[in-house]
């Protein structure tokens, strides 16, 4: 039994219901993107505390 390229059978599930793979698609990409929010708001909070100070080798810099 000579199997079909996964390609193909990708391609027929798509051509079925193109329209839920899009939602499906934007849906995961936003689940994918959402965590980095945050992260970027801490980021950015953390920044503002140190302003422009560069980090040294001190004790203040171990604690």
């Amino acid at each position: 039994m000579i199997q079909p390229p996964i390609w193909r059978l990708l391609g027929k599930l798509v051509g079925y219901a193109p329209r839920l793979y899009t939602f499906d698609g934007i849906f995961w990409a936003l689940i994918l993107i959402l965590p980095i929010i945050p992260g970027l708001l801490l980021k950015e909070f953390f920044d503002g505390l140190t302003g422009s100070a560069a980090l040294n080798w001190d004790a203040w810099a171990l604690i």
